[in-house]
């Protein structure tokens, strides 16, 4: 794709991830300097898009977190927040690791954003919520937000597994005026603007 996007003089969007900051070995959030592939998944990301910089001038690279909404018309939409209001319909716990921190982004705010980034300088880019919490906080968030927060001990399971960090610092971003809510607000602006 990046040698035909050369070919018609066209600019390339790559949808790059957060897996990519994986192996640090220092926590995040992380700048676009400190790719650090820890799975297959990442390591393949990281190479196309050090194949897409070799090929082209004009790329954009998004390097987005993991991103939420809910279903809309007859869509499934399995992911976090669809998960937790799943747990609470049918009250079964959901298991979320107390040691897993990356940002959740609204799917929605990536469409409103989509604009203000083509435009700005080409290059690469982190793209999506900032979070300082985890995994299992988050799903706090999403409880609260639907306003059940007195059934998480019955619905969050807390689970300790080895830490995770994929926190992204939108630093670069921001200071071309794109901006994301933290993934706490990203999930209640997500329930509220569904009605939830």
């Amino acid at each position: 794709m990046a040698k035909g996007a050369s070919l018609h003089n066209s600019v390339l969007v790559f949808a790059g991830s957060d897996q990519i900051y994986g192996a640090n070995a220092e926590p995040g959030p992380y700048s676009e300097d400190k790719a650090a592939p820890g799975n297959v998944y990442a390591e393949t990301k990281l190479k196309a898009e050090n194949e897409i910089a070799a090929i082209l001038e004009k790329y954009y690279i998004l390097r987005f977190t993991w991103m939420f909404s809910m279903p809309e018309r007859n869509k499934k939409s399995p992911g976090f927040i669809t998960n937790i209001l799943k747990a609470l319909i049918t009250d079964t716990p959901v298991y979320l690791n107390e040691n897993d921190y990356r940002g959740l982004t609204y799917a929605y705010e990536v469409i409103e954003n989509f604009e203000k980034v083509i435009g700005i300088p080409y290059g690469c880019y982190n793209a999506g919520s900032e979070n300082d919490v985890s995994i299992y906080e988050l799903g706090e968030t999403a409880l609260d937000a639907f306003g059940a927060s007195g059934r998480a001990e019955k619905i969050l399971i807390k689970q300790s597994g080895s830490r995770r960090d994929l926190r992204i610092s939108n630093d670069k971003l921001k200071n071309y005026g794109v901006m994301f809510s933290d993934s706490d607000r990203a999930i209640r602006k997500c329930v509220r603007e569904f009605q939830i």
